[in-house]
């Protein structure tokens, strides 16, 4: 399967689309974020990612949740304020939906990052 329509034209033009789920943690909520990156931009990828080397795409999945006071309040976050921090980097779209599928996050349900409030 690949992206919908949607889904796959927001991270061609923005590089990131994210969607908020339920969170189970009181005064917390939760993100779920797809990052679509050419791997020749990211310093370092083919020593850090070396099962992934020849691929000119990679889509970054990241699940987290932060502090729901401090997005209220604008926080500018950074990686230590993110709780339960989930990241991996994959190959193809099939692999994101693999994944997203373990999350029971619909693909669908992703939208471009200005039309939620994902922190990063």
């Amino acid at each position: 399967m690949t992206f919908p329509e949607s889904l796959s034209e927001t991270l061609t033009t923005i590089g990131q689309a994210a969607v908020e789920v339920e969170c189970g943690v009181p005064e917390y909520r939760e993100f779920v974020t797809i990052y679509r990156a050419r791997t020749n931009a990211i310093p370092g990828f083919r020593n850090q990612f070396p099962y992934l080397d020849g691929l000119p795409i990679v889509f970054r999945v990241i699940r987290f949740r932060v502090d729901a006071a401090l997005l209220a309040e604008d926080y500018d976050f950074c990686n230590e304020d993110l709780v339960g921090l989930q990241e991996i980097y994959l190959p193809s779209e099939s692999a994101v939906e693999f994944i997203l599928g373990l999350w029971q996050v619909s693909l669908e349900s992703f939208r471009p990052p200005n039309q939620t409030e994902v922190p990063v």
